[in-house]
């Protein structure tokens, strides 16, 4: 699956004017959205996550492994969503109007989660957030305003095996309130030219209808490399 989006900062003293905005442009009204993540890197470099054609060479191990996460829905009143396994390719250099990247998402079941448990020697937990805010759907552009929120994790505990945290009980992880917009459109097949090209003419119109409210930009592309650095 390709995603092609565009983002922006909105100040949290702007925040009921850019939602009243975007209900406006999207003719509807806004979803309450909470997710958990949970960060995971690589110990040992896998062909089929990392979508790789060509094997590894030994002298590239290090550059070849990856960040990946583990996303589940935690919307407050409702039962946590099953875990999906999200992997993100770094955005393609060619893309200049809008980011382009191949994203994977699988749901997973429980037995595959058991490579992410502290025992594992695939992946090796590193830190975990919530991610919450608002979305709006428009035709097939999906609108995401956000804020991140970091909750701790004791030492050696499996994260996989506790509640999921409350925001309630979490911190910002910009102190200023800051919310990131992200306007997201995706095709199975980015390689398809036809799709490709009405992907980015959608985004590019609702750029346009946002244009003196809100300024979407194409962030730099090695800000969101998911390699081991």
């Amino acid at each position: 699956m390709h995603e092609f989006s565009l983002y922006s900062q909105v100040a949290s003293t702007r925040h009921m004017q850019v939602l009243n905005i975007l209900a406006g442009v999207t003719a509807s009204q806004p979803i309450n959205i909470s997710e958990q993540c949970l960060v995971y890197q690589q110990l040992k470099p896998d062909t089929v996550v990392a979508a790789r054609k060509a094997p590894i060479k030994p002298a590239n191990k290090d550059r070849d492994l990856l960040f990946v996460k583990l996303v589940r829905t935690t919307n407050s009143g409702e039962e946590p969503g099953k875990w999906r396994l999200r992997t993100e390719a770094l955005p393609d250099a060619a893309a200049k109007t809008v980011t382009s990247r191949l994203v994977t998402e699988k749901l997973l079941e429980d037995t595959e989660l058991e490579q992410f448990r502290p025992e594992s020697t695939r992946y090796k937990f590193v830190s975990q957030y919530i991610t919450s805010g608002v979305r709006f759907v428009n035709h097939n552009t999906i609108i995401r305003l956000t804020r991140l929120f970091a909750s701790s994790v004791p030492a050696g505990a499996d994260i996989l095996g506790v509640p999921s945290p409350a925001v309630e009980n979490a911190n910002l992880l910009d102190p200023s309130g800051t919310y990131t917009l992200e306007v997201c459109v995706r095709v199975e097949d980015g390689g398809i030219s036809g799709l490709r090209d009405r992907a980015v003419k959608e985004l590019e119109s609702f750029k346009k209808e946002l244009d003196g409210a809100v300024d979407l930009k194409v962030p730099d592309r090695l800000s969101m490399d998911p390699r081991v650095r």
